[in-house]
């Protein structure tokens, strides 16, 4: 048989005194009949017929009295003690009424987000196994006709077979930071600025969208945040990216993606793209989900969220008027972060 203890809150007082009220009628009950009887007994006299003094009489009725009142006093303590068990259990059920639910509306959201999560990855791995299978075995079935193929024709199959491979790489990668961006995360002082300029300086990764001017508004001064340098990168590198697909489909004159920093710690990510439908505007973050057609769709957004997330900032996504996408990363500033340590700390 085992007994569960129930710790006493913080700042709860002891049971005793949450009676304050009862008590206080007690003694003050008590304190009257003593005065009372105090005052009968010096300053009155009361006497029968035959000079006999009365104040036995006295004492019996105010004895009778205060004991009266005793016993009303002990019956509401016990009528609010009954009532307050009743309310304290009823609270009890509630809690657990209420954490039986949350649990179960969690657990609903886990598994439409693994079935989501499935559907996406038997797409983003199904497609290229596809394309790797369908060369293999054209290859194979030319041999079955007797029939030798060209070098050519393994030399493409081959760059097809190493495409799909790079691909569902590149997906397993993107996986693992979505996976990896989910803990919380180190917090230091980092300059925006600095961190927008790095990721430009590499061009490697920005060299097959050449065609695209990518323009950064840079402020005079440093814009300090709290983040991580890896999440800021993974979070900024997917906006762009993002903000350069969207304009694939313009003229080149056309493709221009904008980068703001500021006012606050954020940074702005504009493109000039044909902007985000409202029907769709909800589900952006939803992993796999995409209105482009290839590999990775609907990774990226995701990725950025989570990583913003990840450093206790968000991340919000509008249209422009005229046209054209708009997302701001949204980080605490060194004050708010301070201010939110102190009052957490408090």
């Amino acid at each position: 048989m085992s007994t569960t203890v129930q710790p006493r809150l913080a700042g709860e007082r002891p049971r005793l005194l949450r009676h304050w009220p009862l008590l206080l009628v007690t003694l003050g009950v008590l304190a009257v009949g003593w005065v009372a009887r105090t005052w009968m007994h010096n300053n009155v006299e009361i006497v029968d017929h035959n000079d006999v003094p009365m104040l036995s009489v006295a004492d019996t009725a105010l004895n009778t009295a205060i004991g009266c009142a005793l016993l009303v006093v002990v019956i509401a303590h016990l009528l609010l003690d009954r009532e307050r068990a009743r309310i304290e259990r009823e609270l009890i059920d509630a809690r657990a009424a209420l954490r039986t639910q949350l649990e179960q509306e969690a657990q609903a959201r886990r598994t439409g987000m693994l079935g989501a999560l499935a559907g996406g990855l038997a797409h983003e791995l199904g497609q290229p196994l596809s394309v790797a299978r369908v060369g293999i075995e054209g290859l194979h079935y030319l041999r079955q006709l007797g029939r030798e193929p060209s070098p050519d024709q393994v030399e493409q199959t081959l760059a097809r077979v190493g495409m799909s491979l790079v691909t569902m790489t590149q997906t397993i990668e993107h996986l693992r930071g979505l996976a990896a961006s989910t803990g919380p995360a180190t917090l230091s002082t980092l300059d925006l600025v600095q961190a927008v300029e790095a990721l430009l300086a590499d061009r490697d990764q920005w060299l097959r969208y050449q065609d695209t001017r990518i323009q950064f508004d840079r402020p005079p001064g440093p814009v300090p945040a709290m983040g991580d340098a890896a999440g800021v990168r993974l979070a900024l590198t997917n906006l762009l990216r993002n903000a350069v697909e969207a304009v694939a489909g313009q003229s080149s004159e056309r493709r221009l993606v904008r980068i703001t920093v500021g006012p606050g710690a954020t940074v702005a990510v504009h493109d000039s793209g044909p902007g985000i439908p409202p029907e769709i505007r909800d589900r952006l973050f939803d992993p796999f989900f995409s209105t482009k057609d290839g590999a990775l769709r609907g990774i990226g957004l995701s990725l950025a969220q989570a990583s913003a997330q990840r450093m206790g900032g968000e991340l919000q996504a509008t249209s422009q008027p005229g046209g054209g996408g708009s997302f701001l990363l949204r980080l605490l500033s060194p004050e708010q972060h301070r201010e939110a340590n102190e009052d957490f700390g408090s």
